[in-house]
């Protein structure tokens, strides 16, 4: 899984330095799609398929495929943040391996800042190998929490500027990396206090989650609910304790 990022991130990084020159589509709104998406996802299916043959798949440009072992399951989105790429902008590369619907292992990668995240299931959150945790700030007022800003009629868009208002307005800061799985590990490794989002897919979150988690933080929907929620209505309030408290308590205020 690591070496399947770090050659996708080779790979991105060169197409990157052509991206001017790169057709877009829109598959939605703010949802773009060039040809580095999908050569990046080639680039990682080839090596997890090379590795295990027989494990499932599902990514975010090629889709799913049903191996003879349906109980394993590579969920990849091969550049998560690809208006940050087209951009010139730092973009993370996110694999997560899931066994009975339940995430085992994991991977978030930026490219650019050389930023390898890597997690397992009951053995703890890890950057560049260096144990990682979430941040211990309880003052409210320190708090720099990430977040990112919805598009017009998606779901949970109704309300999203007076939820960021609510939780901005006691804060010190918010901060939007323009990518779900890179904003779940800068909670992981304590970098952000805190982060909320309505409508992200797993294929982004599946692999910061566990992040979040083996880090020592929390993970629930934005009604402080757990994963059978939170997988399904794909809202996402993460963070260490008291700030995902304080998230929780100001949406739910809304």
């Amino acid at each position: 899984m690591i070496n399947a990022a770090k050659e996708a991130g080779k790979l991105s990084k060169n197409l990157q330095k052509n991206r001017n020159k790169m057709e877009v589509k829109f598959k939605g709104p703010a949802d773009l799609l060039c040809y580095a998406d999908e050569q990046t996802e080639d680039c990682i299916k080839e090596f997890l398929f090379n590795a295990y043959p027989n494990f499932s798949y599902c990514g975010e440009e090629k889709g799913e495929i049903i191996g003879s072992n349906k109980n394993y399951l590579w969920l990849v989105d091969p550049i998560d943040g690809t208006t940050n790429f087209l951009s010139g902008l730092e973009y993370t590369i996110t694999i997560a391996l899931r066994y009975n619907n339940n995430t085992i292992s994991g991977v978030v990668y930026n490219p650019i800042a050389d930023e390898m995240f890597t997690v397992t299931k009951g053995g703890g959150a890890f950057l560049n190998n260096k144990r990682i945790k979430v941040s211990k700030t309880n003052d409210h007022r320190r708090y720099l929490i990430g977040t990112g800003i919805p598009t017009k009629n998606i779901k949970y868009s109704e309300k999203a500027y007076i939820r960021l208002e609510n939780i901005r307005e006691n804060i010190a800061g918010i901060r939007i990396t323009g990518s779900a799985a890179y904003s779940l590990a800068l909670v992981a490794c304590g970098k952000l206090d805190g982060y909320f989002e309505g409508t992200v897919g797993l294929l982004d979150t599946a692999a910061g989650v566990l992040l979040v988690q083996e880090a020592g933080g929390i993970v629930s929907d934005f009604w402080g609910q757990g994963k059978e929620y939170f997988e399904k209505n794909v809202t996402y309030v993460s963070g260490n304790k008291s700030a995902h408290l304080y998230i929780v308590e100001k949406i739910n205020n809304t």
